[in-house]
């Protein structure tokens, strides 16, 4: 009898050790979750720029904790791209638009910003011609931006940045805006205000889709009443509407991204800057290559966007399983 009670016993214990195991785990992930950003990406028609981007975080950036890319094609051979591209980074949870776009694209965009399964407490946004250019650790830029109190972290803004280009999908001519009056803090950290006299260009547009750290919870009112159909639309919106132009911002003393503008896929904008086709890039994309990511490496430059003439590269793919 004593035999059966003590054998009980340890199976009590060990039940419990198990138990009181599996609630530290999950503890340690809440408090891992809290310390990182959720990203979703918007792409149309250009599986190229995409896979540039992807590799560009792949490469650069830690502890995102979900990707999401909410993509839309117009024919059959940008959905065999996409496919390569999902194939070639797993980590992606891709979300493609159906027939009902682009009605789809705003419940698409709460559905990822508001993941019932993620834990992360801060988002970022970006289109698919941007290329993160160097390390950035998403952590401590969260860290920064809570001990800093500011409005976002931006990665594509730095105190390089001294031009700006109004409208990239019209014109790639700059105008010079130069930096803001701001502080450095920290080791590595530029801190300014929106509303700042001197603040122009890209130094006092609070609200972009174009890698910016945002608390998910001072976004929801906008994201839930706020109507758009796109990205353009989106990033519109939420400029004119919803301004926050009394706050601060944060950024690294050198940018971290990049906007490489190399097509237009909205049919309604045309630039002469912006020559290369969506179909010749898809044509390029599915014959093996990729952009060489390489060349931007660390770039100095003086714009957010920035017209450069891109280097193809061969691209290793995966073999795509069978389903």
């Amino acid at each position: 009898m004593a035999y059966k009670n003590m054998k009980y016993i340890l199976i009590l214990f060990l039940l419990f050790c198990s138990f009181r195991a599996e609630a530290k785990s999950k503890l340690h992930y809440k408090e891992w979750a809290k310390k990182q950003s959720d990203l979703v990406i918007f792409s149309f028609n250009r599986p190229m720029q995409l896979y540039a981007l992807l590799e560009s975080i792949e490469k650069h950036m830690e502890h995102l904790h979900n990707i999401h890319v909410i993509y839309r094609t117009t024919e059959s051979r940008f959905d065999e791209a996409y496919k390569l591209a999902f194939n070639r980074f797993p980590f992606v949870r891709a979300h493609k638009q159906g027939k009902k776009a682009p009605k789809d694209f705003k419940p698409l965009v709460l559905k990822c910003v508001y993941d019932k399964h993620s834990l992360c407490p801060y988002i970022m946004f970006a289109v698919d011609d941007i290329i993160v250019t160097d390390h950035v650790n998403i952590s401590e830029c969260v860290k920064a931006l809570e001990k800093y109190k500011t409005w976002f972290f931006s990665l594509r803004l730095g105190k390089n940045i001294t031009d700006t280009i109004i409208n990239p999908v019209v014109s790639m001519d700059r105008v010079h805006v130069g930096i803001p009056e701001g502080t450095e803090v920290g080791k590595f950290y530029f801190r300014w205000k929106f509303d700042a006299p001197n603040s122009q260009g890209s130094w006092n547009y609070p609200n972009s889709v174009d890698l910016h750290l945002y608390r998910k919870k001072e976004l929801k009112r906008i994201l839930k009443k706020a109507k758009y159909s796109n990205p353009n639309m989106l990033e519109a919106e939420w400029h004119w509407h919803y301004p926050a132009l009394r706050e601060r911002g944060l950024c690294f003393r050198h940018s971290k991204a990049i906007n490489i503008p190399l097509n237009v896929v909205n049919p309604f904008w045309n630039s002469a800057n912006l020559n290369i086709s969506a179909w010749t890039l898809l044509d390029k994309f599915l014959e093996g290559y990729k952009i060489d990511i390489a060349k931007f490496h660390k770039i100095s430059n003086s714009a957010p966007h920035m017209n450069y003439e891109v280097t193809f590269i061969k691209r290793e793919d995966p073999p795509i399983e069978s389903q």
